[in-house]
């Protein structure tokens, strides 16, 4: 079991049970609006390697 805080005015901190049969991502999207929530949802193992690929891509690293 994790604990996820964002530390964000009104937003309690979140478990989060990963499934450990597996690799486990989690996306969390801020939305535009300072005032609205968070988003959190889990992703499939190619679309996380894909997000972090992307993430590595946007500060110049080599892809893992």
């Amino acid at each position: 079991m994790l604990r996820l805080c964002l530390d964000l005015p009104g937003l309690p901190c979140q478990l989060i049970i990963p499934n450990p049969a597996g690799l486990n991502y989690l996306r969390v999207t801020t939305p535009g609006s300072p005032t609205a929530r968070p988003i959190c949802e889990w992703v499939s193992t190619a679309q996380g390697e894909a997000d972090l690929d992307e993430i590595d891509r946007q500060r110049g690293q080599a892809p893992r």
